[in-house]
């Protein structure tokens, strides 16, 4: 479970359009994250109806209301950017419109905490469909999309799908 929070900031990393200096007015910080979806649509960087993600939490356009955040409670705000494929099995059709990750200071706080407090050292390589993905990915799987898992725990076995350190690698395959 901590390893897997862990894993959650790697994945974050992996936004390429990060937008932490978007919001600055206290008053219209929802309005701003609207914008900023709007904005992206517009820009074509996502398409109508994303996925909104608050805090590891799917959330609606219209849930945006009911949140009340402050600039200073705000860490960031991205267009996740992965393989498709990682997304749909994630978060989903609606996410071939794009997902929006929303991170709070709280949130991040929390994470922080609990990364500090690791003392799990578990070095494995998660492979879906080839690609590798984080422990926190691969928990968000659905069990009838899995067509295969295997295990690898030899090292000679382990190099011939890695040249880094790991002491093992689950290779996950999807049903096409």
């Amino acid at each position: 479970m901590k390893k897997g929070i862990l894993i959650v900031l790697g994945f974050l990393t992996l936004n390429t359009f990060s937008q932490s200096n978007l919001l600055s007015d206290k008053s219209a910080d929802k309005n701003r994250i609207k914008d900023f979806i709007q904005t992206s649509i517009k820009e074509q960087k996502i398409s109508e109806n994303p996925v909104i993600v608050l805090d590891e939490k799917v959330i609606s356009f219209n849930d945006l209301n009911t949140f009340s955040l402050s600039d200073e409670e705000i860490v960031s705000i991205s267009i996740v950017s992965k393989e498709q494929a990682i997304l749909d099995v994630l978060y989903g059709e609606q996410s071939k419109n794009g997902v929006i990750m929303i991170v709070t200071k709280q949130y991040q706080k929390t994470l922080d905490e609990l990364a500090s407090k690791e003392n799990d050292h578990e070095n494995v390589l998660y492979l879906l469909d080839g690609k590798k993905i984080t422990k926190k990915e691969l928990s968000k799987i659905e069990t009838n999309k899995i067509k295969s898992v295997n295990v690898i725990k030899k090292p000679s076995e382990i190099a011939k799908y890695t040249a880094d350190s790991y002491d093992g690698v689950i290779v996950i395959d999807l049903k096409k």
